[in-house]
């Protein structure tokens, strides 16, 4: 049996708007060997005379091993010819309707096919020249023999009589056109044809393009979400509380620009360095705006202390307390003394905490030292207690009635949310809506695959979907990060791209850091590490999940991942 394009079923052949058609289709799908490949209604684009492009659509190109290229035009009922009007169709009820030369369609369409061939290198480099001919099949005609003109004899016109035989009248056709210097199809021709004329065709859009539909969903997620910093209205301190991904860093910087347009000086504190580095980006050095991070600003305010020749606050607070931790009492308490001896220098009209979860109790001495009033200036903390990495216990000085809650995530898809929110503890926020790909898991049994199959991965995302590096980051859970690090290092990347360590700003670049350093950040696409112990600690999971915002790749060894349950297989 001859392969057919499209295959059509019964009942579609039925709906078939020519029923000549129709009839032609099953009997050469029938009848035919599987020396011929039949393409039915094959649309294309041409080349005019004039220069310009013209679509057109062939009612059967038929290829043949032993032979060639044969397109076949299909006029249903009678047809009638006037070298006045041209050609007609003729009705059962003897009316004529003008129709095109069918000997002309068909003529053409086989120079139009013959064209796109020579297009494709794989038909090229069979170096065949192979018969090319046209025909025209009227299967409602029975006497056909009267039709016979210098641009339509007889040989290269059936009815319904080539019908009954219509492989030995494709022969026929054949026969007529081939030349002595013809060579046939074959059998390899005939695969060549298949593959460049009849291959399945799959679009998908980009990654990257995906990525870009999803971000602008944020942007109005975002824009929705701000509508808490209104409701604030004129309240000098709020608690501003939300799950991962519900937009609270990005209202903290909101906050603070609203504050210093509005003439305040701002003080705009984080925890995590990297995160600290970002804020900071947003703002003028010489602006209204001080962002930093808290350890930070308690090292600026010793060194400035310093600096205008006073007594050094960081020598007092180890001389006082000294056996206590540096970061967590010395310097706080440092901080504190530096504050309360420079005065307006170091104080704000207002400050704003990110990651308010991550500051113990002696962090908020200095802090209240930095305000320029405790009465007028302002405070508002934004924080997420399932986000505390830190073994630190903290009660904000603000007062619980003024904690305002956040109830939308706008950052991760839902596929994402969802996996992130099996780590989490309290209210849940409502998902995105943004569609999303499921968590996929990436498995190797050492970390020496593993880190393998994150470059391959990280170079398919660049390479083939137009990912931005600086859109792809690597967390790692799993302990000594140098190890893992090395490990990826090693590894190469499509160039310009390249791995950065812990640098969150180099162009063209994929991060690799700690899930703990990149809390408070975010990517489109995250690759998390991790290891056997890393997967059962609920705040790594949940800050590492909740890093991605569209892509989440999990990787670890088999053990460790089935101990997720994700519902896609491993890839």
């Amino acid at each position: 049996m001859a392969k057919i394009y499209p295959v059509l079923t019964d009942s579609q052949l039925r709906n078939l708007p020519s029923t000549a058609e129709a009839k032609v289709y099953s009997r050469l799908r029938d009848d035919l060997s599987d020396d011929f490949l039949i393409i039915h209604g094959k649309s294309y684009v041409a080349t005019r005379k004039d220069g310009g492009h013209g679509d057109g659509e062939a009612d059967f190109v038929i290829f043949c091993a032993g032979h060639g290229l044969l397109t076949v035009e299909v006029k249903g009922g009678g047809v009638a010819y006037c070298p006045e009007t041209g050609w007609a169709s003729v009705d059962r009820f003897g009316n004529s309707h003008e129709i095109k030369d069918p000997v002309a369609q068909a003529r053409n369409q086989k120079y139009a096919f013959l064209n796109q061939l020579k297009m494709h290198r794989e038909w090229n480099a069979l170096r065949r020249r192979i018969a090319l001919g046209h025909a025209v099949l009227l299967p409602d005609v029975d006497r056909v023999e009267e039709i016979a003109m210098l641009e339509c004899p007889n040989a290269i016109v059936g009815g319904s009589r080539a019908l009954r035989d219509v492989t030995n009248w494709l022969n026929e056709v054949y026969d007529y056109w081939e030349g002595d210097d013809c060579s046939p199809l074959g059998a390899d021709g005939l695969r060549v044809i298949e593959r460049v004329l009849c291959h399945t065709i799959h679009v998908r859009p980009l990654l990257r393009d995906i990525l870009e539909d999803d971000n602008a969903v944020r942007l109005r997620l975002t824009a929705e979400q701000a509508s808490v910093l209104r409701t604030l209205g004129r309240r000098k301190r709020a608690a501003i509380v939300g799950a991962a991904g519900t937009g609270k860093t990005v209202l903290a910087l909101e906050k603070a620009r609203m504050l210093a347009n509005a003439g305040a000086k701002v003080l705009l504190l984080c925890y995590n360095k990297p995160l600290a580095a970002v804020l900071s980006r947003q703002f003028d050095p010489a602006g209204k705006v001080f962002a930093c991070t808290f350890h930070q600003f308690c090292q600026h305010c010793c060194r400035r202390c310093v600096e205008m020749g006073r007594t050094d606050p960081m020598a007092r607070a180890q001389a006082e307390v000294p056996d206590d931790d540096y970061f967590d009492i010395q310097l706080p308490l440092a901080a504190f003394y530096a504050i309360d001896d420079l005065g307006d220098e170091l104080r704000f009209d207002a400050i704003v905490i990110d990651e308010g979860q991550d500051f113990g109790e002696e962090f908020w001495l200095p802090v209240e030292m930095a305000m320029k009033s405790s009465a007028d200036s302002s405070m508002y903390v934004f924080y997420d207690e399932n986000q505390r990495l830190y073994s630190r216990v903290s009660s904000f000085p603000i007062p619980e009635s003024e904690s305002y809650p956040l109830t939308k995530n706008c950052r991760n898809s839902k596929p994402v949310h969802d996996l992130a929110y099996r780590y989490y503890e309290g209210a849940l926020a409502d998902d995105s809506g943004i569609a999303g790909v499921d968590p996929m898991p990436l498995a190797a049994p050492h970390l020496r695959g593993q880190a393998k199959k994150i470059a391959q991965k990280a170079t398919e995302l660049i390479h083939d979907e137009g990912v931005p590096p600086s859109e792809i980051a690597v967390l790692v859970a799993g302990k000594p990060k140098e190890q893992y690090y090395d490990l990826l290092r090693s590894e190469t990347l499509p160039r310009p791209a390249r791995w950065s360590r812990e640098e969150h700003f180099q162009e063209r670049s994929i991060l690799i850091d700690t899930v703990r350093r990149f809390k408070g950040l975010e990517r489109d696409v995250i690759f998390l590490w991790l290891d056997d112990q890393s997967v059962a600690e609920v705040a790594i999971m949940y800050v590492g999940v909740s890093r991605a915002k569209s892509v989440l790749y999990l990787v670890a060894d088999s053990d460790s991942l089935e101990q997720l349950q994700l519902a896609s297989r491993t890839v």
